[in-house]
Parts: structure tokens; sequence; C-alpha cells
């Protein structure tokens, strides 16, 4: 970060996260852990409005150093040229539409980005990936993906590659992971890189090569990163990638 940054903000990096949607209420939220696990990592959150205009986009990105896409509604699978199937969820056309402008201007500015859930598979989709609409109809699992509260508790293993980001940090060739989605990466973004798989070989995590900071957990590191130390390195790792 350049001094006159450092000036601007202080020594804390600031960090942007995409609204939560509640379509009965009308309402955008946001769930405490991602702001705790990032005030914990020695970041300072602040939720975005939903906003599409590309001027808008361009000034959010210019004045924040760092971004989470957060977990949420499925991804329109019109974003990667497939068709609703029944068996898809809810969807939200007001984040596909806000995140779709977002993500190409948060990597043109080569500012850092983190997906979670939701945010991982629309990154991908973004970058011209695609997406099992439902693990249990599309694909054939050994593991729970999908599974029941309590959420701070591991589901199931996952294997990390060597030479990526989340090996240099965790040092390790595998981690525990908790895991709340019937979505996955189908065709993984030739522009992204996977970091772990899961032992039926879904992808679940990635990076970008080539830029600064952009890394995408198909877990929810917000809900068991205080029982889980290697999930609280990735905030860490995420907010000293900020600074």
């Amino acid at each position: 970060m350049s001094n006159e940054r450092m000036c601007l903000y202080g020594k804390k990096p600031i960090i942007a996260l995409t609204p939560l949607v509640d379509q009965e209420q009308e309402s955008v939220w946001m769930l405490p852990g991602y702001l705790e696990g990032i005030i914990e990592a020695g970041g300072i959150p602040v939720m975005l409005p939903l906003i599409k205009e590309m001027d808008e986009i361009k000034e959010v990105v210019q004045r924040f150093d760092g971004f989470i896409i957060t977990g949420g509604h499925d991804v329109d699978p019109k974003l990667y040229h497939e068709e609703k199937k029944d068996y898809c969820g809810a969807l939200c056309k007001e984040r596909d539409e806000m995140e779709m402008v977002l993500i190409p201007e948060i990597i043109k500015q080569d500012k850092p980005m983190m997906g979670i859930c939701r945010g991982y598979q629309i990154i991908n989709v973004c970058l011209g990936g695609s997406l099992y609409q439902d693990l249990d109809k599309e694909y054939k699992l050994t593991e729970v993906h999908r599974q029941p509260a309590p959420y701070d508790q591991p589901s199931h293993e996952v294997m990390i590659l060597k030479e990526t980001p989340l090996y240099h940090f965790l040092e390790s060739e595998s981690m525990f992971v908790n895991s709340c989605h019937h979505q996955a990466i189908k065709e993984l973004s030739s522009q992204l890189l996977p970091m772990a798989y899961s032992s039926e070989k879904l992808v679940e995590a990635f990076y970008m090569p080539n830029h600064h900071y952009i890394v995408g957990y198909q877990w929810h590191p917000e809900m068991i990163y205080k029982k889980s130390v290697e999930n609280k390195k990735i905030f860490k790792d995420f907010i000293k990638g900020c600074q």
C-alpha cells in the first residue's frame, strides 16, 4: 500500500463486502462472521449497497482496499449459458447484475478479492466457467456437502495442491472444512487455477495467477474460523494481501 493510502486509511485496510439479500423482507444484511473475521484479522469491513451503474462501481473499487464476494442465492444459469432446471435454487437478479459488473472491475483495477460459496461460484462464472445446478442431481457424491447445523463444525476434508497460495500459507496438504452448498464448479474458468479438491474431485478452492490477490473458497470460513486455525489463517492471509 502506498504512503498516500496509508495516510488516508490508517494501518487497517478497508474491506468492502457484497450484501446478502432478503427478498421477502425487502432488505440487505450481513452475517456477523464475515465482519468479525475481517476485524479479527486486522481489517475494517463495510457492506456495500446494491449498485450496478458502471461509474458507481468504478468509484467503489477505487476507494476500497479489498473485496469479499459473499455467499447467498444461486447464480442464474443463463449467465453460464444454461436453462434453469427445477432443482436450481432461488435466484437474486440484483446481486447477479451487481457482481457481474463489480468482479471484472476489481480484476481490472488489480484489487484483492476473495469469493466465498456463491461468491466463489460467480467469480468462476464471470470468468467463463460453469456450475452444477444441483450436486445431488448432476454429480455422484460420497461426502456431505450440505451439512445440517451447526455450521461451525467440519463436514469433510479437502486436499490442497502444492505450489498454490493456500498451501504456502497453511503449509499443509489437507484441511477439514464445513460445507453448506448444493451447487459447485463444473468447468473451472481457464483464467483460474485450482488450490484444493474434495475426494470426489470437485474443485473446492481456486486462485487467479498473475494477479495481486484473487482467491475463492467453496466452504464458509466465516462460519468456522473461530474453531479452525486454518480458516482463521484464510482471513489473515487475505487482509495481509490487502495491505
